[in-house]
């Protein structure tokens, strides 16, 4: 929290007692003032520290956005996804994870994370034919104008009651990650080859 004669570095921003931030939502109870700043702030509350933040990830299509609710949005604008964390740098129970990273990893790793991706993009519709192939049966695979798209056919042992259709980007990202329609194991993995593969093992079962 900022005001801690703890902090150090040209932009006081890292703590010497906790580098990557105090990981709860109360105040730190290691903060000593430096008899120059009365309020106490969260490690990541200040307007400052979240621009020297997004300097590092926005290059790399990612944005930290500040909440007034006492919450931060990483946003990845390459797949529209979006992670939450509190002031603090603490990341929500109920917020999207990335599977890249412990469960249990801060702001700052994601931090990390983004500023040193590189995304490699891929054109899938090379590939429909083959995954049409894969999935007979269950799905058909066809290409629309904005991508490619998934119709999973009506499955009781499925549990699949209606038809369903699965939205991709031609590179595989879903244009709709957090639809209803999501397998619940692929919450924190969803694309165009996860799903697939998701089907295949599905399938199996089915005809087992």
């Amino acid at each position: 929290m900022v005001g801690c004669r703890n902090f150090h570095g040209a932009d006081k921003i890292v703590c010497g007692m906790h580098p990557y931030g105090w990981e709860q939502d109360d105040n730190c109870p290691d903060w000593q003032s430096n008899q120059r700043h009365k309020r106490v702030y969260f490690s990541f509350e200040r307007e400052e520290v979240i621009y020297q933040l997004n300097r590092s990830i926005q290059p790399n299509r990612a944005n930290l956005l500040k909440n007034d609710d006492g919450t931060l949005t990483l946003w990845d604008d390459y797949t529209n996804r979006r992670f939450q964390f509190s002031w603090s740098g603490v990341l929500l129970d109920d917020s999207d994870k990335l599977v890249e990273l412990d469960e249990h990893v801060s702001l700052l790793d994601y931090i990390q994370h983004f500023s040193v991706r590189t995304v490699i993009e891929f054109d899938y519709s090379l590939k429909v034919d083959e995954f049409a192939k894969q999935l007979q049966g269950i799905a058909t695979v066809k290409i629309s104008d904005v991508g490619i798209n998934i119709r999973v056919n009506s499955c009781p042992k499925l549990n699949v009651h209606i038809e369903r259709q699965y939205r991709f980007r031609f590179d595989g990202v879903p244009l709709y990650p957090y639809e209803s329609i999501v397998p619940q194991l692929l919450k924190y993995n969803y694309n165009l080859v996860t799903l697939v593969e998701w089907l295949k093992v599905n399938q199996a079962r089915v005809r087992q």
